[in-house]
């Protein structure tokens, strides 16, 4: 009678083992499954810093921002390139500048101005130029300013 309810209890603990077993892999297979799901989202959520306030913002493709970001280059490009002071370090800087961002027609550009003496010019005039995009859109070009001491250009797509 002993050896029967031995047998019993040995047969009750494998059970209770196996089943005890059973629960923590589905458990840990649960837990893995989450957390990889919850560092999916976490990857698709950037926080951006305004000042000194973290603002959340969505992941987003590159096929979702290449306009924006094409636009912004561009517009990048002829910021540093188009502001000019009468300051020979300032332009050096600049044109440094807009030179990253485009390539050697750029670069063939700036020394066919250089050549002309556009910014020899622009120092010995004292002349500030500057270009400002708006959001138009429309395809009219720069129109300079008159004055003796400053010119700008009026605003235009980039």
């Amino acid at each position: 009678m002993v050896i029967k309810n031995l047998e019993n209890k040995i047969k009750l603990v494998g059970i209770v083992c196996g089943l005890f077993l059973a629960g923590c892999i589905i458990i840990s297979v649960a837990s893995i499954v989450t957390a990889r799901g919850m560092v999916s989202d976490a990857q698709k959520k950037v926080y951006v810093l305004d000042g000194n306030v973290p603002i959340l913002v969505e992941r987003s493709s590159m096929e979702e921002t290449l306009e924006v970001e094409a636009k912004s280059h561009v517009e990048m490009f002829h910021h540093y390139f188009f502001t000019l002071a009468p300051d020979d370090k300032y332009i050096k800087y600049t044109m440094e500048k807009a030179m990253y961002l485009v390539d050697e027609t750029g670069l063939a550009q700036y020394n066919t101005l250089k050549e002309k003496g556009f910014y020899s010019n622009i120092m010995g005039t004292s002349a500030v130029f500057s270009i400002y995009c708006d959001s138009r859109g429309s395809s009219s070009p720069p129109v300079s300013c008159g004055g003796s001491r400053e010119r700008t250009t009026t605003p235009t797509a980039c």
